[in-house]
C-alpha cells in the first residue's frame, strides 16, 4: 500500500493505491492526521480510487470506520472516494466514523467528493 500527498490549496488530498492489508489501512490515520497538522490543512479528501482490489468484510468496514476516530475534532470535513464496489451499500464504515464524530462522506466520483470538501458548512440550527 502506497501513500502519497498532494497539498491543494484549501485542502489535502492522501492517495492511497495499491496491494493493501485490513491493519495497514487502519493505521493510516495517524500519518494522515499529521500531514494535516504539518500542513495546517482542516480538510482532507481521501482519494482510494487505485486501492487494490479485494472483498472487504462487514468486520473491516467497521474497523475501517472505527479507526479514523482520530480525525475527530481535528479536521473540519474528510472526503473519501473510492470505486463503487468498494463502497458498502448500507454504508457502515461511513455510520461508524459519522457516530464516532469524524464528518466524514464516502463517494464513488472524486469531483462529487472535492465539491461536498470544499461546500461551505451550513450554518448550526
Amino acid at each position: 500500500m502506497e501513500l502519497t500527498y498532494r497539498d491543494e490549496r484549501r485542502f489535502l488530498w492522501v492517495r492511497i493505491a495499491g496491494p493493501w492489508k485490513i491493519e495497514e489501512i487502519c493505521a493510516a490515520p495517524e500519518p494522515v492526521l499529521a500531514e494535516c497538522q504539518a500542513r495546517k490543512q482542516d480538510l482532507l479528501l481521501v482519494d482510494l480510487m487505485d486501492i487494490g482490489r479485494q472483498p472487504v468484510s462487514t468486520l473491516d468496514r467497521y474497523r475501517l470506520g472505527s479507526s479514523i476516530i482520530l480525525f475527530s475534532g481535528k479536521l473540519r470535513k474528510v472526503a473519501c472516494a473510492a470505486q463503487p464496489d468498494f463502497i458498502d451499500p448500507e454504508r457502515l464504515g461511513e455510520q461508524v466514523a459519522r457516530n464516532r464524530g469524524v464528518n466524514l462522506r464516502v463517494f464513488s466520483d472524486l469531483g462529487e467528493a472535492q465539491r461536498w470538501l470544499l461546500e461551505k458548512d451550513p450554518p448550526p440550527s
